[in-house]
């Protein structure tokens, strides 16, 4: 165990202006390579040198099964607006073991967790989500009603349980269950299912609930158009979950961060946010598939008794519920933000309406498009756990932690601020920064809250406020948040980065699997250039776009070009959030889908007649070519970056083998790279994302050096020294370019990351002055008014924006090794005419009639 990875200070700040009392706190943690191999050996230390109980999950190994990430839970005790240190250390000695109060037992129709101070029976065939709550000494009850999907006036469907996924081992801190199931309808129609997971805390009260809604049909997407209405939605007109009280409560409410609550005198009431209650509450981002707008005041309003008694902007709400025998707090996160939003009480009956009836139209979720929300339940009388739960402590680590460890590339130990940084910073504290821009566009609702608003795509129209464009998670801004976050400690960048992913993940990659296998599970693009949204919401292309002038896409699905997963792998390693780690594996395998084919005979068919027969045209009329089985530009390099993730979250060795293949399938050493023809700019420009993915794989298996890595390095070499000779940057050639914007000076900033690579491989000073004159121009040429406007300048930056001093520590090449070993690759008419039959032998051994069919009809006829 190495000496230097421990300690580890946790630095902890309550900024709320709240005493909190032993509040569950969750973080993940890096370790370098060979640091710590059994979290058994670890201890966390409070401020007073106390030993606390400790729950750890490994979420990432190295090579050598030492931990990577660990994920912890703990408790935290603190004063208001106080900051404190807690210390992670590698044990001298086993300290005593904590013995948990939670448990679960199973009996035939329900689940009992316990977890010291309550007890929730959990049914197992219908999701309520509670058949009753137990608290306290008196032996007080608390029943749940069904949870009720709406989809006309009169049919109501219950939410039936098809599996309850248990842990192996009850955790010591908070443990989760997991509830699948659906709203079967009367006529087996369109059906809705739902997921759902179910937190519960030691010696605590409170639940956490994540509920996701989802639509698992296809869209039908005639001619390639992704509009609401589509056949593949589904529509309904509410969803709510209930509870009941024995006896007729007391009900008191206050928005999040008051101090005092109030009595509402009523026994029935409606808390109801209609929009978001911004200044451009009524934008034309809130429409249906009739252009019709779905939003009918500003703000929320309070009924009770069928009379409006308060209304305002926006509310946080939570609603107190005692009488002698219960106590209840409940709590919609993110309530104006995902309006339409409502809680309501009739009687004892207790209403989260997570989907409420509005005023206007009927809810639309599109085929394989889902929904979560999160709801809070606090069965206590005293302490307001609730509040402290949704307003969170701010829990960071040194920066000088994660560079050390290596687990998150390309950081410095110490930030030395730059012009570039400055211009990052303009996201979270400059007059266009990424809050005030959703204000703008009013980037709020159920199914845009968290998104971005791409406001470059205004730029033909002026930076309209009013012109619809989503931004779909371009560039991965997710990762670009975390890592800011950890170069700046700033709260506000992990803030961005947990509301993005979470929208990315449901709204914007599609949930299904009765597409096409290309678009099964993918990422939709970013609304199409330069284009109004329109009725395609967050899927790129509206029939309405044909309808223009400028036309960027002409219909199509989720592409491998647009294909981001590291976002979601940090995401995964800081937060725990399994939801992300399970988008990191599906858009691996739908890339490895989109690129490689479904392995049926008609789809390589496809593909010979629109590559090999191309390829073949072009060496009978005399042209050397690169003919590989990959194409050069970013799609490969998205794919090798999403193997690479892949690999990392679950550890298994498949991906990093199919990276390899698949950059041995792509280039060689020996290639001649004046047949790449990458100075066709607007063609070519993002080989340089390609070469990107090369560094990353380097970084990554840095510590096993093998022929394979000396391959890849000897590949990436041979085209850095290219870049050496022939570029420079792309405004300097304006004619060559559509739109010769700064955007092109921020991916200029590729160029710099990838000298500096080949740099830290060589110690060829060349290439770390090409690296440094780069990093110098993009430097220069970005700090202006119009370049903090841009979200997707903002976004390259923060992927791409490393420090000029970091040392990526490569293992050191021999002054007179040979580079360029690799075999010259054969193409030939005789070599891509074998490599096809073969392969086409290969699939009719495994021909399936049914398979083959369905591919033609997916492509040939609408469903």
């Amino acid at each position: 165990m190495k000496s230097t990875a421990f300690p580890v200070h946790i630095k902890i700040e309550e900024n709320h202006s709240l005493s909190r009392t032993k509040m569950p706190v969750r973080l993940g943690i890096p370790f370098s390579c060979s640091a710590i191999f059994n979290p058994h050996k670890l201890s966390l230390l409070d401020e007073n040198n106390n030993s606390i109980p400790l729950q750890t999950k490994i979420t990432a190994h190295w090579h050598d099964d030492s931990i990577r990430w660990l994920l912890i839970d703990f408790c935290v005790s603190c004063k208001a607006n106080e900051t404190i240190e807690y210390t992670l250390v590698a044990n001298q000695k086993q300290t005593d073991k904590y013995i948990s109060p939670l448990s679960f037992s199973e009996q035939s129709n329900k689940i009992i967790i316990k977890t010291g101070v309550a007890e929730f029976h959990i049914n197992k065939s219908t999701f309520q989500p509670f058949l009753k709550i137990i608290t306290g000494d008196t032996n007080q009850q608390i029943e749940s009603s069904d949870c009720l999907l709406a989809i006309t006036d009169n049919t109501k469907l219950k939410a039936n349980i098809d599996e309850i996924i248990l842990p192996d081992q009850i955790a010591p801190i908070r443990t989760t269950i997991y509830i699948d199931g659906s709203f079967p309808s009367v006529d087996k129609g369109h059906i809705l299912h739902f997921k759902s997971s179910l937190t519960f805390f030691a010696n605590s009260p409170l639940c956490e609930i994540d509920f996701t809604l989802h639509n698992p049909n296809a869209a039908r997407h005639p001619g390639g158009f992704w509009d609401l209405g589509d056949p593949g939605s589904t529509f309904f007109k509410s969803l709510v979950l209930s509870l009941k009280l024995s006896l007729q409560p007391k009900i008191l409410w206050k928005n999040i961060g008051d101090s005092v609550y109030q009595s509402l005198k009523h026994k029935e009431f409606r808390l109801y946010q209609d929009s978001s209650g911004g200044k451009n509450w009524n934008h034309s981002i809130h429409i249906d598939k009739d252009r019709q707008s779905t939003v009918s005041f500003r703000g929320y309003q309070l009924k009770a008794d069928n009379k409006i008694i308060e209304s305002g902007n926006r509310v946080s709400p939570v609603l107190f519920f005692n009488n002698i025998a219960s106590n209840l707090r409940v709590h919609i996160k993110q309530f104006w933000q995902n309006f339409p939003k409502a809680i309501s009480a009739n009687g004892k009956q207790i209403n989260l309406e997570i989907f409420p009836e509005t005023l206007k139209s009927d809810f639309e979720l599109q085929g394989g498009e889902q929904k979560t929300h999160t709801i809070f339940l606090d069965f206590n009388s005293k302490d307001d756990l609730l509040e402290q739960m949704v307003t969170p402590l701010k829990v960071t680590l040194p920066l000088s932690h994660y560079a050390d460890t290596s687990a998150l590339p390309w950081l410095p130990s110490v930030l030395k601020s730059t012009e570039l940084d400055k211009v990052i910073l303009a996201g979270i504290e400059g007059e266009q920064n990424f809050f005030n821009k959703r204000e703008k566009a009013d980037e709020y609702g159920w199914r845009n809250f968290g998104e971005l608003w791409a406001d470059h795509e205004t730029l033909e129209h002026g930076y309209d406020d009013k012109r619809v464009s989503h931004y779909n998670n371009q560039y991965d801004p997710v990762y670009g948040f975390f890592r800011q976050f950890i170069l700046s400690g700033d709260q506000r960048f992990l803030e961005l980065m947990d509301n993005l992913a979470k929208h990315v993940i449901d709204i914007d990659i599609y949930h299904t699997d009765k597409d096409r296998p290309e678009y099964n599970a993918g990422l939709f693009w970013h609304t199409d250039h330069y284009m109004d949204a329109g009725t395609c919401s967050h899927r790129t292309t509206s029939r309405q776009h044909m309808e223009a002038d400028h036309v960027e896409q002409s219909g199509g699905g989720p592409s491998d070009e647009h294909c981001y997963t590291s976002g979601f792998m940090y995401h995964y390693f800081h937060t725990g959030h399994i939801k992300s780690k399970e988008a990191v594996v599906s858009l691996t395998h739908w890339i490895m889908r989109r690129i490689e084919g479904d392995r049926t005979v008609l789809d390589r068919l496809n593909s010979f007649f629109k590559q090999d027969l191309k390829a073949i045209k072009s060496l009978l009329s005399g042209e050397k070519i690169l003919n590989y089985q990959y194409a050069f530009h970013r799609g490969t390099g998205n794919y090798i970056n999403s193997l690479l993730d892949a690999y990392t979250v679950t550890d298994d060795p498949k991906y990093i083998e199919k990276v390899e293949s698949v950059i041995k399938n792509t280039m060689s050493p020996q290639d001649d790279i004046q047949l790449r023809d990458l100075r066709d700019i607007e063609l070519r420009w993002s080989y340089t994302v390609l070469l990107q993915s090369l560094c990353k794989y380097l970084s990554i298996r840095k510590n096993t050096p093998d022929k394979c890595f000396e391959f890849i390095r000897d590949c990436l070499l041979h085209y850095a020294w290219w870049m050496l000779e022939n570029e420079k940057p792309y405004l300097e050639t304006p004619e060559l370019l559509v739109y010769p914007n700064d955007t092109w000076v921020a991916q200029d900033i590729r160029k710099a990351y990838i000298f500096y690579c080949a740099y830290q491989l060589t110690t060829d000073l060349n290439f770390l002055q090409a690296s440094k004159d780069f990093f110098t121009y993009v430097n220069d040429n970005l700090n202006t008014k119009q370049v903090l406007k841009s979200s997707r300048i903002l976004a390259i930056l923060m992927q791409s924006h490393f420090h000029p001093d970091i040392q990526l520590k490569f293992p050191t090449m021999e002054k007179n090794e040979v580079i360029n070993t690799g075999a010259k690759v054969n193409f030939s008419v005789s070599n891509i005419l074998i490599n096809f039959l073969l392969d086409v032998l290969k699939r009719l051994t495994n021909l399936s009639v049914r398979n083959e069919y369905q591919w033609f009809r997916q492509r040939f006829f609408n469903r």
